[in-house]
């Protein structure tokens, strides 16, 4: 089992200045190191979404503040070219075993790259979690 951090307060990363998103990141990793007596070195960002919840900048803050891995939300699969700090993940609330077994093999993956290619404004209107497996 392991055990990861999903900031202090829940804020939109995106929309925070440096000195605020390193708070938000380090403090909870912080609390949980001391309680665990173990390092921890995993994160998911709050709502999770690349350039609208997270940016290239708040990555380099979970890399310098000591994470090693850190999940985005993206609906898709891993691919090689993403990095550590952006693993794709997507939400699995209720899922049949036969649900969750398919989105391990890909059938968000058309859901992720829409919404790697939307444009900003039409993301906003239509999310992801809109499309149900």
């Amino acid at each position: 089992m392991e055990f990861g951090t999903h900031t202090w307060s829940h804020p939109n990363l995106a929309r925070l200045d440096a000195g605020r998103a390193t708070m938000e990141l380090a403090r909870p990793k912080e609390t949980l190191e001391g309680r665990l007596r173990e390092a921890v070195t995993a994160t998911a960002y709050p709502f999770g979404k690349p350039h609208r919840h997270f940016t290239p900048a708040t990555t380099r803050i979970v890399a310098a503040t000591g994470y090693e891995l850190a999940a985005a939300v993206t609906f898709r699969g891993v691919r090689p070219s993403d990095g550590p700090w952006a693993v794709p993940r997507f939400f699995s609330t209720r899922d049949s075993v036969e649900a969750l077994r398919a989105r391990v093999l890909g059938s968000l993956d058309l859901v992720g790259a829409w919404q790697d290619r939307a444009p900003a404004w039409l993301a906003r209107i239509v999310s992801p979690e809109d499309f149900a497996v």
